[in-house]
């Protein structure tokens, strides 16, 4: 029975380290987007006005 409990323990443990590692990139991804936007505005780069970022 302890072999059982401790994977399901693992399972949780490893969910909450996956969703918690989800959000950080999100934040991030989303402070990096909003960065190169006020960027763009003063220096547009090729790539910039391309992908319309």
């Amino acid at each position: 029975m302890t072999g059982s409990s401790s994977a399901i323990a693992w399972l949780i443990a490893y969910s909450a380290h996956v969703l918690v590692a989800g959000a950080l990139l999100a934040v991030s991804a989303e402070a990096a987007v909003r960065y190169w936007r006020s960027r763009r505005v003063l220096t547009p780069g090729i790539l910039g006005w391309r992908s319309g970022f």
